[in-house]
């Protein structure tokens, strides 16, 4: 039974293709449901009659102490935690990565929202010791490894963002790398759509069920340290923590292969170049870099925020093996290609 002003609800009475936000005030409950881009109030009832569809059968609800601190007004939290939720419960369309992002990003929101260091690195640690159930690979590490990603995708896609710094990272079977304007920084994208399986037999997530983590992309730096790229293209969720906690949960997995994973980046395969120093020390040393389209909101660019630059250093200070999370804002018109990539934002230890 829901007890706090703000939940999430699954009511199939009301909406049975996905949950709900429950907002209480007085003796109204007010509920809504949210789409990749907006919500709608969906139901206002009076708090006797949403208890009682509460405690229908196929009702349940997800109460976080946390919720109850966060402001309605923060859509992108509310739509962030609802979406988790539908694909948790397979009410939208999903495939194995999906599903266990989903679990992920939900036992972050807690943790961050709380500023809990050391619960978020247990929860970190837990999900790294998992992920070493990970099949490893040997030779092909994907479907770009013997293939030209050029020209597969529209323009203004994030997979052609992808594809272009792909292509200029091993242009003419040469190592090249892409430019951010740090030594630091600056990385090779070697591999496109990492694909990490676990096995349906072995899997500790969904026992019975197989699971996957695709990062975006692989890039191995100049010193040989990796890091973990996230890309989001004009048509993607605008939210920035998203594609944060996606990366960290690929950057775990990669951290929890980084014996087979660093073997098979050291050979040449096809059309990817042999990255001899690629590896993953067991200091601070793999980064994360998130990439999303540049967007005007109200006129204006959308801007980083305070909240989310302290989120970014939770997370830095509760995953020991990271070093550094970069954000890009790229503007569509302007990918032609990766030779150079700006770094809006750095937070570093």
């Amino acid at each position: 039974m829901p007890g706090s002003s703000k939940q999430c609800v699954f009511l199939p009475n009301v909406c049975d293709d996905s949950w709900l936000l429950w907002s209480k005030r007085g003796n109204k409950v007010r509920l809504r449901r949210y789409s990749s881009q907006s919500y709608e109030v969906i139901k206002d009832l009076r708090v006797s009659d949403a208890e009682r569809l509460a405690i229908q059968p196929e009702s349940k609800f997800d109460q976080l102490p946390c919720y109850n601190n966060i402001s309605l007004n923060k859509h992108s939290f509310w739509r962030l935690v609802i979406k988790s939720l539908n694909v948790q419960d397979g009410l939208v369309e999903h495939d194995d990565k999906d599903r266990l992002l989903a679990v992920f990003k939900l036992q972050c929101q807690e943790p961050l929202h709380n500023g809990d260091t050391q619960q978020l690195k247990a929860l970190f640690q837990s999900w790294r010791s998992r992920f070493s159930k990970i099949n490893s690979k040997h030779g092909k590490l994907n479907p770009y490894d013997d293939k030209d990603a050029n020209g597969l995708f529209k323009p203004q896609e994030g997979k052609s963002w992808q594809a272009a710094m792909l292509e200029w990272s091993r242009k003419d079977g040469r190592i090249q790398y892409v430019d951010t304007g740090s030594s630091d920084t600056k990385f090779s994208f070697a591999v496109m759509e990492l694909t990490l399986t676990i096995p349906a037999a072995k899997n500790p997530f969904f026992p019975g069920s197989q699971s996957r983590i695709a990062p975006d992309g692989l890039g191995v730096r100049s010193n040989g340290n990796l890091n973990v790229i996230e890309v989001k293209g004009p048509d993607d969720d605008r939210d920035l923590l998203g594609p944060l906690l996606q990366a960290t949960c690929g950057a775990l997995a990669v951290v929890a292969t980084n014996e087979w994973l660093c073997s098979a980046l050291k050979t040449q395969y096809q059309r990817r170049p042999a990255y001899k120093n690629a590896c993953i020390p067991k200091r601070s040393c793999i980064g994360i870099h998130v990439m999303t389209a540049k967007r005007k909101s109200k006129g204006r660019l959308e801007s980083w925020s305070r909240d989310h630059e302290e989120k970014c250093r939770i997370v830095l200070q509760a995953f020991p093996q990271l070093e550094y999370i970069a954000y890009s804002f790229v503007v569509p018109q302007r990918t032609r290609n990766f030779t150079h990539l700006g770094v809006d934002h750095l937070i570093a230890r």
